[in-house]
């Protein structure tokens, strides 16, 4: 615990701007060494007023079959969002990891349906910016691999969710569509 602390303070004393937020990943030897996570966070918490911390697993030996590394991975991008009462109309594209193409009609179908405020963990270019997606009214999941985090996001943050992943539709020989 005390490397990873003094890690951190070495980390805010050298970084312009100094990070606001710090993931800290532990692989499988942790667990074996029975890592207590959960005290560590309190602690750096508490010695780094107003910063945020929190932890994500490269455990392939305890993965749950049910949930993919992936999927893990994914939920845990949006651990450090913080619940607010106040929604706006915004809403979230969960589950891809880029931000997809401005040009994409996705946007154009949004905006006709009166959505102005569409936000992308990858498109975040300050923490404030992440915590706004926990402001937004609904997550739509556009990749499977959203799925975990939009259900946590909706047990956590109240964001409710629906999954719209594209589909590819035949229309004959030589033609092919894309579908909402």
């Amino acid at each position: 615990m005390l490397r990873i602390s003094a890690a951190v303070e070495e980390l805010l004393e050298v970084l312009e701007p100094a990070p606001k937020a710090f993931v800290l990943y532990f692989n499988c030897i942790d667990d074996f060494l029975g890592t207590d996570e959960k005290a560590l966070l309190r602690e750096l918490k508490s010695r780094f007023l107003g910063h945020h911390f929190t932890v994500c697993h490269i455990n392939p030996v305890a993965a749950d079959e049910k949930i993919s590394q992936g999927m893990r991975k994914h939920n845990q991008m949006y651990e450090l969002l913080e619940y607010t009462e106040e929604k706006d109309e915004g809403i979230n594209l969960i589950g891809n990891y880029v931000s997809l193409d401005q040009e994409s009609e996705l946007f154009d179908l949004l905006a006709d349906w009166g959505i102005k405020r569409v936000r992308e963990l990858f498109a975040c270019r300050t923490f404030e910016e992440y915590q706004k997606m926990a402001a937004s009214r609904l997550n739509l999941v556009l990749v499977p691999m959203g799925l975990v985090a939009a259900q946590s996001m909706a047990e956590k943050l109240d964001i409710p969710y629906y999954f719209n992943p594209p589909s590819y539709l035949w229309f004959g020989p030589g033609v092919h569509g894309y579908r909402l």
